[in-house]
C-alpha cells in the first residue's frame, strides 16, 4: 500500500506468493511515478524494504527513510531533518 501525507491510500497491490519487501521497493516507486507523473518528494517505508541499493536507486526522491536502518546511517538516507 502507498499513502499520501493525509493518510489517503494512493495505491494498493496484492502480490502473488511472498516476495521479499526489499525486492518490491523499486517497482512500488516506479508505480507511484507512473500514477502521478513524478517521483514523490519524500518516502518512508517499513524496515523490510531497507537496502543500500534501494536508497541509491530512488533517484528523484529527496528523502527516503526506512524504519530499520540495517547498517545505514540516517544521514545516508535523508537529506533534511
Amino acid at each position: 500500500m502507498a499513502s499520501g501525507r493525509s493518510g489517503l491510500i494512493l495505491d494498493a497491490v496484492i502480490e502473488e506468493g511472498n516476495p521479499a519487501d526489499s525486492e518490491r521497493f523499486m517497482p512500488l516507486l516506479e508505480r507511484q511515478i507512473e500514477i502521478s507523473g513524478r517521483a514523490p518528494w519524500k518516502m518512508a517505508a517499513d524496515g523490510g524494504y531497507t537496502s543500500k541499493d534501494n536508497v541509491q536507486q530512488a533517484k528523484g526522491v529527496k528523502d527516503v527513510a526506512f524504519h530499520k536502518k540495517k547498517g545505514l546511517k540516517v544521514e545516508h538516507m535523508v537529506k533534511s531533518d
